[in-house]
């Protein structure tokens, strides 16, 4: 896209958007920044490059690979999981504490977003087979009273 040249937009809006190193004052960053590209301005949506490294992803498939079952969403009126057969895909779900690279990519993530994953999900991990797609939906659940 924009740092790498091959844009479709117009050069006045090409002008507005930036590429660049960014540290955030954590001295890890310091050593190794992120890549940012702003991506668009309203909204803000921004890409970061090279955010794992090729290992790391080689890493985190073969720790997923035993574990993919088919996804399951939670039922809206009764909070149980099931299987949604309009979804052809298969996750697994990978904890922090089960390899360290897992806990790299969650600070990673931390440093990205200026988030903390204490409260996030685990690392989900999914494959949607040949032709498979994501449809647009809500993520959230209800909490039952």
């Amino acid at each position: 896209m924009l740092c790498r040249g091959d844009l479709t937009i117009s050069p006045v809006v090409q002008s507005q958007l930036k590429c660049r190193y960014v540290h955030r004052n954590v001295p890890y960053l310091r050593l190794m920044p992120l890549k940012e590209e702003e991506a668009h301005l309203q909204p803000r949506i921004l890409l970061y490059r090279d955010a794992m490294y090729d290992s790391e992803i080689d890493l985190i498939k073969k720790m997923a690979q035993p574990r993919l079952r088919r996804a399951t969403v939670q039922n809206y009126k009764t909070g149980e999981l099931e299987i949604a057969h309009y979804r052809i895909s298969k996750s697994a779900w990978l904890r922090e504490p089960e390899h360290p690279v897992v806990e790299r990519i969650s600070k990673r993530v931390e440093y990205m977003t200026g988030l903390t994953t204490s409260t996030a999900e685990e690392l989900q991990v999914v494959n949607y087979g040949i032709g498979g797609h994501y449809e647009p939906h809500y993520d959230f659940a209800r909490v039952r009273n």
